[in-house]
């Protein structure tokens, strides 16, 4: 079996915008966010409460785009996988913690940045979410296979 190499290009992309947005230092990265909860409040400020907790949501946004991230990455590699007949829903989700691992190691290069244990699982879990709905979609679309053992016996 022979897997194309066009196939990983949005895979490698993908990969290439995580680095990219893990190799800001910490002050680009957190105006970053900051700047786009900004823009999200403003959009949402008639119907919020006065008084939010700013930080707390600072963080909600920044672990929440690790886990989109890794979700899109799940996506884009089990579309690049889904040729292998066995096991590609695993060994997408191990490449995609593996790139998590990495990506945290990377970071601890970074001024002001850490690798932390905590990313690793939320961008694991974000993956795992993805493979999930991937897997849910299928059956949806396709139909469950027909487990005959628990279809009730003919009477004779």
């Amino acid at each position: 079996m022979k897997i194309s190499f066009r196939k990983w290009i949005p895979v490698i992309l993908w990969m290439l915008v995580i680095f990219l947005l893990s190799h800001q230092d910490a002050s680009r990265s957190g105006a970053l966010s900051s700047g786009l909860l900004s823009r999200i409040l403003s959009l949402l400020a008639p119907f919020l409460p006065p008084k939010l907790p700013l930080p707390l949501l600072h963080l909600v946004l920044r672990k929440g785009a690790h886990f989109t991230a890794y979700l899109i990455l799940s996506l884009l590699v089990l579309r690049t996988l889904e040729d292998i007949p066995r096991g590609f829903r695993l060994k997408a989700l191990l490449l995609c913690a593996f790139y998590a691992v990495t990506d945290e190691f990377h970071q601890t290069f970074i001024p002001g940045r850490a690798g932390l244990v905590t990313d690793v699982l939320i961008d694991t879990s974000g993956a795992a979410l993805g493979i999930l709905l991937q897997w849910g979609g299928t059956r949806l679309r396709h139909g469950k296979p027909k487990n005959r053992a628990l279809e009730p016996r003919k009477a004779s």
